[in-house]
């Protein structure tokens, strides 16, 4: 890393490490968890997964991502028809015990998929080598030698989907074990909390004046297993209220935005300025005891 003008520094990866970037930067976290919250629904509501398989086959569905890629005048048009197709649907997932709420919310969450979908790739080129912006003193020294909580990530994940509704403790447990063991889950929750763990780590290097390196994940399956003796197992279902309510912090909901913005990868210091996300504050982490 090299201290470059006003704050800023270059990061160099070597090459695993920028292949392992480029890797998790393509995987899509927000369609990670939006299948794992099907499945994990399809065991309380048989039935689901061929609603929601009808749900994307719908045309009003394709339509918008077409005039969401190419920003066609009638986008307005698309998404208000496909407004009447989630209340269409939602109906019919009600109609297989599925509470109101949770049906709109899952609805609204698939469309989001299918339009983030046709977002660019990330290239392996484009993330070797990038600017690091320094964070302030007061900041680096808060977050120095810290962190992040794969737990915050995995909490929020799976009660997203389940945050309005009014599930029982036992329905609770069986969509939580159903969504975490749902393919990819474990990569998309690991990779969350890496990958903002040592951007974090690279900027703090960056304002301790760049000479220094800073270890990013060489293989998928670090980053996989990214942190996860931090895990609580069900602990996190004490922050559920009798009522199905979830306590989430403001910085946990921090995590998820970040987490589902994975459509885009996860390479948010390098790619989401450039592509319009507004980006939280990396010292502002679940997980930092601050």
């Amino acid at each position: 890393m090299v201290l470059a003008a006003n704050g800023i520094c270059m990061l160099k990866l070597n090459d695993r490490e920028a292949a392992t970037y480029s890797a998790w930067a393509n995987v899509r976290t927000q369609e990670v968890y939006a299948n794992a919250a099907v499945k994990a629904f399809e065991v309380l509501y048989p039935g689901t997964e061929n609603i929601v398989r009808e749900f994307r086959a719908e045309p009003s569905l394709a339509e918008l991502v077409e005039a969401q890629k190419n920003l066609a005048s009638r986008l307005a048009d698309a998404k208000e028809a496909q407004k009447r197709t989630e209340q269409r649907y939602t109906e019919r997932l009600q109609q297989v015990g599925m509470e109101h709420v949770l049906a709109q919310h899952l609805t609204e969450e698939l469309t989001k998929v299918e339009v983030w979908a046709v977002k660019p790739s990330i290239k392996q080129g484009s993330i070797s080598e990038r600017p690091v912006s320094a964070l302030g003193v007061e900041e680096a020294n808060r977050v120095r030698g810290k962190r992040v909580n794969r737990q915050d990530f995995e909490d929020v994940a799976w009660k997203s989907f389940v945050v309005q509704g009014n599930l029982s403790q036992s329905d609770l447990k069986t969509f939580r074990k159903t969504f975490l063991a749902a393919d990819d889950v474990q990569l998309a929750i690991g990779g969350t909390t890496a990958y903002l763990e040592v951007d974090m780590n690279a900027r703090v290097a960056c304002a301790d004046g760049g000479n220094r390196e800073v270890k990013y994940p060489t293989s998928i399956d670090e980053v996989r297993n990214w942190n996860i003796d931090s895990l609580r197992g069900e602990a996190g279902l004490s922050s559920l209220s009798s009522q199905g309510e979830v306590e989430v912090s403001p910085l946990a909901i921090v995590g998820l935005v970040v987490g589902v913005l994975a459509a885009l990868g996860i390479a948010v210091a390098a790619v989401g300025p450039s592509l319009g996300i507004p980006l939280p504050q990396l010292p502002k982490l679940p997980g930092l005891p601050f």
